[in-house]
């Protein structure tokens, strides 16, 4: 009888302890600002790290303030920024996914699905992201995303689309940005991708 009654008491704080623990962590502002600082400074894997280690698998259903989504979104786009930046695309998928569960409007989640799509030949998830990303907000699409689907396009060898969103390229970012691969002139950028297309396309 004691036997028995030892076993409960021992079930019963091994399923308590579990109940804390994943009650336990708690998204703060300083945990997002600890984590920026770690971005800014390059420090991918520091990210990875200190992010899997403090950030809530979900988000509790009865915590489901604006705050608390925010943060949730903030830590887990982060997170996805981190995988991204250190080769993981397949885990800043299941990051990104998480925030597009709470907030499905957020255009920043479906432009870093795009890309995290590319990087492992999924062309038609990665066009599908950049494009919804586009619907949400045209504005937010960087250089890096244009060129990525443009890249996307011509994997899938749909021409017409690439040159569009080339086009897109050249008059939107060609005299904006100091990026080298952008400031070169038209004839030499329409060449690179001229060549690019008959490798893709025609090969």
């Amino acid at each position: 009888m004691n036997r028995n009654k030892a076993a409960i008491l021992y079930i019963l704080f091994i399923f308590i302890s579990a109940c804390a623990a994943s009650t336990s962590k708690m998204i703060t502002p300083n945990l997002i600002e600890e984590a920026h600082k770690h971005l800014h400074q390059e420090k991918y894997l520091e990210t990875i790290q200190f992010l899997e280690s403090n950030l809530p698998k979900d988000l509790s259903e009865k915590d489901r303030s604006t705050e608390s989504i925010d943060l949730y979104f903030c830590g887990y786009n982060k997170l996805a920024l981190a995988y991204l930046h250190s080769g993981k695309a397949d885990k800043a998928i299941i990051a990104l996914n998480k925030c597009k569960q709470v907030l499905p409007l957020r255009s920043e989640s479906y432009y870093l699905l795009g890309q995290a799509y590319f990087y492992v030949r999924n062309f038609k998830a990665s066009i599908d992201n950049f494009e919804k990303g586009i619907c949400l907000d045209p504005k937010a699409a960087d250089a890096q995303d244009m060129s990525l689907l443009m890249m996307s396009y011509l994997k899938i060898k749909n021409r017409e689309k690439a040159l569009e969103t080339f086009n897109t390229i050249r008059n939107r970012f060609e005299t904006t940005t100091k990026d080298t691969e952008f400031s070169e002139s038209d004839n030499t950028i329409w060449n690179r991708f001229e060549t690019t297309t008959k490798k893709v396309c025609f090969s």
